[in-house]
């Protein structure tokens, strides 16, 4: 094993595959990266799929529920624009009165969403680091020789707790975007598809734009790791020998270490 060994993405990589529940063990097979990646993120998660299904179904109510509020704003403004004052003072009560039962059951829907993604994530999450712990204890000790103690805690907590973000908040905003834009273009299509087609023109442009922004900022996200990483491995040397830091008055010493370490990440 060499240093700066990401564990928390070998948990999870291409190099390993899931045997049990609490078992990992290496796997010399090779093929596509990003199937492999999925069937690992499917083993952690499998568990919570009927929390995972209910929380799509929310997704995917408070999605079309904020395209029909939208419909329901242009109601409004043609209940203004009518010639019929009667009309419009009816028209424009039962929108708003619409708009009012469907922006509550939107919230209800977004709620129950939210909470349900979160309690998956921080269940993955658990299933993960307990995985993760086991695998670490057992290594070689030839790892532990060249693996800092700081550094491995670090991927256990910060490494692990990025995962969570991304089966929580960043998986459910993906689809919930995807549904709305699917959604919005199937309406400003309808309203007038000439217009819908001069906007649609921008789209490669716009998508060779974010694809470049997206690798450069997963780069910026993994270098980050590692830095936290190294600043978690500082402070724990640090503190683990403070006995000797201050009996040589090190204390200034460490602190910019370790404040070295931190600038590191910024």
């Amino acid at each position: 094993m060499g240093r700066n060994v990401d564990v928390c993405e070998a948990a999870t990589s291409t190099e390993f595959r899931s045997v049990s529940q609490n078992d990992v063990v290496p796997d010399n097979s090779r093929g596509s990266i990003s199937t492999l990646d999925f069937r690992a993120l499917w083993d952690l998660t499998r568990q919570e799929r009927h929390l995972l299904v209910v929380a799509t179904i929310g997704l995917i109510a408070s999605s079309g529920i904020n395209l029909a509020v939208i419909s329901l704003l242009g109601r409004m403004v043609d209940s203004f624009a009518s010639p019929s004052k009667n009309s419009n003072k009816d028209d424009l009560l039962v929108t708003v009165l619409t708009s009012a039962a469907v922006s509550l059951f939107g919230g209800a829907m977004t709620f129950l969403r939210m909470s349900l993604f979160t309690i998956a994530g921080e269940r993955v999450v658990f299933r993960l680091r307990t995985r993760l712990f086991s695998h670490i204890l057992d290594q070689e000790i030839a790892f532990f020789d060249e693996s800092r103690t700081g550094e491995l805690v670090s991927r256990i907590s910060d490494d692990c707790s990025a995962l969570q973000s991304t089966v929580t908040s960043s998986a459910s905003m993906a689809l919930s975007q995807a549904l709305q834009l699917v959604g919005s273009l199937a309406l400003i299509f309808s309203i007038s598809w000439r217009l819908t087609l001069v906007m649609l023109a921008v789209v490669p442009v716009v998508s060779v734009g974010a694809a470049r922004y997206g690798r450069y900022v997963m780069t910026i996200s993994r270098e980050v790791q590692d830095a936290v990483a190294a600043a978690t491995s500082a402070a724990e040397e640090t503190l683990s020998s403070v006995r000797t830091v201050r009996s040589l008055g090190a204390e200034a010493a460490a602190a910019a270490h370790y404040r070295e370490r931190m600038l590191d990440s910024l």
